[in-house]
């Protein structure tokens, strides 16, 4: 390996607190050193990829100041933790520090360890895989107590959403009961109608037959006596 590529951003954004536990604003920047020459960040894949990371600094006001120091950041890196004396090409979206590296003396001192670096600039539509680094891996110091009360927030809004959700499950099983309850008795009430109903007709086929088949009585005769004649 005679050559690594780097891809590099910056920024400079707003924080909720410092270590202070006050509003402010803190500066990082992202590094993505990669095995061999790469003409972009299209040719970046998991198995070329040597390191990877985002530091912080307090930086506020110069955003190339973040580039400078991470510009010295990757050079300090592949000397020292990877003993790299090769050539080295670094790319980053901001022209100011490209143009000025050379001028901080660290910088210009660990240049002459290698082979050459070169620095060349790239619009940052095309550094997008250094910015997104960034963007997800940002996460500044904060005071110990409010850790300890996001977390308890966050464990007792988990614990919310649990009780909601049994809750709903045991009101779907109430209303399922409930409806079940409904069906049989609805069942039932049907059935007691439909049997009374049966009944009812029976009842009135029976009556007729009796009306039918009902033999009437003789008309009783008085029979009258001889003395009651007399």
């Amino acid at each position: 390996m005679n050559c690594v590529t780097a891809f590099i951003d910056e920024s400079i954004h707003p924080i909720k607190w410092n270590e202070e536990g006050t509003k402010g604003s803190a500066g990082s920047y992202s590094y993505i050193i990669c095995r061999g020459h790469l003409a972009s960040e299209n040719d970046i894949e998991n198995t070329v990829v040597i390191a990877q990371g985002i530091d912080y600094m307090k930086e506020k006001d110069h955003i190339e100041h973040l580039t400078e120091a991470a510009i010295g950041k990757v050079m300090m890196m592949l000397a020292y933790d990877y003993n790299f004396k090769g050539n080295v090409q670094i790319f980053t979206d901001n022209i100011t520090a490209m143009e000025k590296w050379t001028t901080i003396s660290t910088n210009s001192r660990l240049a002459k360890l290698f082979e050459s670096v070169t620095v060349s600039f790239v619009p940052r539509e095309k550094n997008t895989h250094a910015d997104k680094l960034g963007r997800t891996q940002m996460f500044m110091s904060i005071p110990t107590a409010t850790y300890n009360e996001i977390v308890t927030k966050v464990c007792a809004y988990d614990n919310i959403q649990k009780q909601k959700a049994e809750a709903k499950r045991r009101e779907a099983e109430f209303k399922a009961e409930q409806a079940r309850i409904a069906k049989e008795q609805a069942e039932q009430r049907r059935m007691e109608e439909q049997r009374m109903q049966e009944m009812s007709l029976w009842d009135g086929i029976v009556s007729a037959l009796k009306d039918f088949f009902k033999v009437k009585e003789p008309i009783p005769v008085k029979v009258e006596t001889r003395s009651e004649l007399n």
